[in-house]
């Protein structure tokens, strides 16, 4: 049985509380097997009591699907997130398989700062390519040839979104793998799994309440805000859990839409979605 639970219950729910006030809830049917597109806010949390960092909002996400035949999919990545007077830029297309890991077959991603003007820092761009076989990953740019030796179950941090919103959503045992970091950086002794599903009232607004209070002297008048409306929603948690990174947890919907994903300080939250 899924209980009702309050963001409160959760840390990684209670953690992004402060930015699901207002959250859209989507309604629109959706095919995590099929072609679709997200779009994230990418957020930066200073600490749980603090909530979000001024501005809160630092960036910016998109990752569409596209399927090619029966077993693959292509999936393209736009990543950009703001910093101190300057603009982190990810592009990338995944080509890779519809197995459990979405286990990534060749791949192409480059990466660039801007200023503010949006003009390039120097020797800040790269751009590589990458091909998946026979327990080798070879990783070109235009300097140089990478070989990495990959036994066993692996895939790109990126790739595991789509992952996830095909796995079953209930209890199983961990699936444990290799995962590329960032395209290229081997994370070794990672495991993905179900974690939890819950209903939670998601959509709610912030509003203001006057509250009477009869004093010796007099009557005064206060005003607090309060959360209203809303609506229940079941939701599932999935974590990612390994050496060299911190946990991730990625939440779906019913139909398996991620909506919002935690790690670290870092949140993702989804703000626009289609099928293509």
């Amino acid at each position: 049985m899924i209980e009702t639970t309050k963001l409160g219950d959760d840390f990684s729910l209670e953690f992004i509380s402060a930015r699901l006030t207002n959250f859209k809830i989507p309604d629109e049917p959706f095919d995590p097997a099929g072609d679709w597109r997200l779009d994230y806010g990418v957020y930066t949390f200073t600490s749980l009591q603090q909530g979000p960092a001024p501005g809160g909002l630092v960036g910016r996400m998109t990752l569409v699907r596209k399927t090619i035949g029966e077993n693959q999919a292509d999936l393209s990545l736009a990543y950009e997130k703001n910093g101190p007077g300057t603009v982190q830029k990810v592009a990338a297309t995944i080509r890779c398989g519809t197995d459990a890991l979405s286990t990534p077959v060749r791949w192409q991603y480059s990466a660039e700062v801007v200023d503010s003007d949006a003009k390039l820092y120097e020797n800040s761009k790269i751009a590589k390519r990458a091909v998946a076989a026979d327990g080798r990953i070879e990783i070109v740019d235009d300097h140089s040839t990478r070989h990495i030796g990959m036994s066993g179950p692996f895939t790109i941090n990126w790739a595991l979104w789509d992952a996830v919103m095909r796995m079953p959503r209930g209890e199983g045992a961990p699936i444990r793998f290799t995962m590329l970091d960032h395209f290229d950086q081997v994370k070794r002794r990672q495991t993905v799994a179900f974690r939890t599903s819950a209903v939670v009232t998601l959509g709610q607004r912030r509003t203001k309440e006057q509250i009477g209070q009869e004093l010796e002297k007099g009557r005064i008048q206060q005003t607090r805000w309060t959360l209203t409306g809303g609506r229940d929603v079941t939701l599932h948690a999935f974590e990612q859990l390994g050496e060299g990174i911190v946990p991730w947890v990625y939440w779906t919907d019913d139909q398996g839409r991620l909506l919002f994903v935690v790690a670290g300080l870092e949140v993702y939250l989804l703000d626009s979605w289609q099928e293509q």
